[in-house]
């Protein structure tokens, strides 16, 4: 256990001379890259951001209703709570009777040096507030945390990825009691941790595993895992929020990928409803990589909800676009995107069933279409066909479609951009895959789910070695007979050549690593700028549409026939979506905040007291839906980091405003 860090002076002792001490030098927190915040309002009354400050190594805490940072006790200084080295996590525990934050205490993970800091919130008799009160050791290395209070016990979970498990504290008032970890699924990596907004659960994020993780959490206060679900890759954030998912409230995981630019949105356990405990909604892709989102709280409050988003069109709001249900992700292109979680209705009224899911907010009503003046079917330049193959090229359609949400996913197009068809080509997702070739019975085991890789019966599998020796045949093909998961079986017999000796002493796997690639048959394989799209066979077929944003793509072959093996077919597509946001990264814009959101590193919200600006009467406050965005870079026009605030769904970067 480490000693505990007291309450500094945090600079100059007070001056006696001070006869007009102006709380406005406090609109400057000395801030420092700023690497998480979060909001809490405070048992005083007055609602507060905290933010992590891991190279000056303190907290810093903003006073939103008093529009200013907290005064030290030498009050020209900002208050400031010493932590560790690398304090980059910070978290209240949601209140499992009253399904709140806990106003009293603050948990701060440090990385460094492996240690959560309890900060004390609130005064304690003559104990004045904002002081660390606790410590405790962690694991190696931590990298997240939650909490969840149980009658006046708080669970405190820590995730630790060397070790693929999930530890486990419990604190009541001061004292800490170890309570051991739960161990995640093999090959577990985990990444981020939240807790459901109801009390019930911890979610846990995996950095390897394309799955999210739920530790339910008993009356008594006992974690368990209930089970992992599918979210279609790795991830690296998690947001927690409660939104209209259609048929009522519902608390939602928004999980951002880590391996591409996209999320997925999972609901938890919701008392009183006939549906499974949990379930994915949906994912939709996003135009960059998200790097940390917000999912409001919708419940009654004193502020009404959101409704997003201001600056909608109105054919925009005639489709359905507004929703209270939203979520606010921000890229690391320095952008903010806001993201529709499955709403059915707005004010009352019913949406089409096909816009109920997880989408990206679009204020352009046009589908995805060819740029003007294209003909998909006759432009010569778009079609490169294999020799001999000249008149066969085949007929494509574009049909609209309402979505272009999910499931499973399905994915954006840039401005710009052109797919690329080519026929019986090599899967993009099952390229160069790393396995086991059995020499006695013909099978391949990959160390993927070679099923989730459009691997079908029927294609055509290419074996070769990392390193293969210089008399051994590098061209080995195999017809695949049968696919189960990671298992591939081949055939190496009939039209396919028989494996030779030779091919077999290449293949031993005694002598080196194989690499299996795979050629689809009687079908296209589409791609985007390198992204599998998956296959395209001809209409009537199994796979015979492929689904855009907006449009679904398929085709009917010539008369003269299929395509011959590797002829290729560019499909150039204007997207038509315009997404509602922020752009947080442009100085040139008015507001804009330069380099400082290219580096986002938090965003934390609700329902907070702000001072009331329409108001003519010094003082007066007002109940706001708000928004506190964190960042670990420095502003571009200032040299300065900073934290911003802004309304929750916010699009109009001039409103938001900066503390440094």
């Amino acid at each position: 256990m480490k000693h505990l860090r007291s309450l500094p002076l945090a600079g100059l002792a007070l001056l006696t001379s001070c006869t007009n001490c102006d709380v406005a030098v406090l609109t400057r927190g000395n801030l420092d890259r700023v690497a998480d915040v979060v909001v809490v309002n405070g048992t005083d009354g007055n609602s507060y951001a905290i933010s992590a400050n891991p190279e000056i190594e303190h907290l810093r805490v903003l006073d939103l209703t008093l529009g200013r940072f907290t005064a030290a006790p030498n009050r020209f200084s900002a208050l400031s709570i010493p932590t560790g080295p690398d304090t980059r996590a910070l978290t209240l525990a949601i209140d499992a009777a009253t399904t709140a934050d806990d106003p009293t205490r603050l948990y701060a993970l440090d990385g460094s040096d492996d240690t959560v800091s309890v900060i004390r919130l609130d005064k304690d008799g003559s104990n004045p507030p904002f002081v660390e009160v606790a410590a405790f050791a962690t694991g190696r290395a931590p990298v997240d945390i939650a909490a969840l209070r149980t009658g006046t016990s708080t669970v405190v979970a820590v995730v630790v990825p060397d070790t693929g498990a999930v530890e486990l504290n419990a604190v009541v008032g001061d004292v800490v009691t170890p309570l051991g970890s739960i161990a995640l699924p093999a090959g577990s990596h985990p990444s981020a941790i939240v807790s459901d907004p109801l009390g019930r659960a911890f979610v846990v994020a995996d950095a390897v595993l394309p799955q999210v993780h739920v530790l339910a959490v008993a009356d008594d206060g006992s974690v368990s895992l209930d089970r992992s679900l599918d979210v279609l890759g790795p991830v690296q954030h998690l947001a927690a929020g409660i939104v209209d998912v259609g048929d009522g409230l519902a608390p939602v995981v928004v999980a951002l990928r880590s391996d591409r630019a996209a999320l997925t949105a999972v609901r938890l356990f919701r008392p009183g409803f006939r549906e499974d405990r949990y379930a994915v909604l949906g994912g939709a892709d996003l135009p960059a990589l998200g790097e940390v989102a917000y999912v409001p709280d919708a419940r009654p409050s004193a502020a009404p909800p959101t409704v997003c988003c201001e600056g909608l069109s109105a054919e925009a709001l005639a489709q359905g676009e507004a929703s209270a249900a939203f979520a606010a992700v921000w890229m690391a292109d320095g952008d903010l995107v806001y993201v529709q979680l499955a709403a059915r209705q707005i004010d009352g009224v019913a949406l089409a069933p096909g816009r109920t899911l997880v989408r990206l907010i679009d204020d352009d009503v046009a589908a995805l279409s060819p740029p003007d003046g294209i003909d998909l079917n006759t432009d010569e330049e778009l079609w490169v066909p294999a020799a001999g193959g000249e008149d066969r090229r085949p007929v494509l359609s574009l049909s609209a479609v309402d979505n272009f949400g999910s499931p499973p996913l399905v994915p954006l197009t840039d401005p710009g951009t052109s797919l690329l068809l080519v026929w019986e080509g090599d899967l993009t997702a099952a390229r160069r895959l790393r396995g086991t070739f059995a020499i006695a019975d013909n099978t391949f085991v990959t160390t993927v789910d070679a099923e989730a890789r459009e691997v079908r019966v029927g294609d055509v599998a290419r074996l070769q070695r990392d390193e293969p020796e210089i008399d051994c045949d590098p061209s080995f093909r195999a017809r695949i007979t049968a696919v189960d998961g990671p298992l591939l079986s081949l055939a190496t017999d009939g039209a396919e050549p028989f494996l030779t000796a030779l091919q077999a002493a290449c293949l031993d796997p005694d002598t080196g690593d194989t690499r299996l690639s795979v050629e689809a048959q009687g079908a296209f394989v589409v791609e985007d700028a390198g992204r599998s799209l998956g296959r395209l066979a001809p209409s009537g077929s199994a796979e015979d549409v492929v689904t855009l944003a907006g449009v679904s793509l398929s085709f009917v072959p010539n008369a003269a026939g299929l395509p011959l093996p590797g002829s290729r077919l560019a499909v150039p597509l204007d997207p038509h979506i315009v997404t509602l946001g922020m752009n947080l990264a442009d100085s040139v814009q008015a507001g804009g905040f330069g380099t400082a959101a290219f580096v986002p590193t938090g965003i934390d919200g609700g329902t907070v007291i702000i001072p009331d600006a329409s108001s003519e009467v010094e003082g007066a406050v007002i109940p706001a839906r708000r928004m506190v965005l964190s960042t670990g870079s420095i502003d571009g026009t200032t040299g300065l980091p900073l934290l911003l605030t802004c309304d929750e769904g916010e699009t109009i970067t001039s409103r938001v405003e900066s503390f440094r």
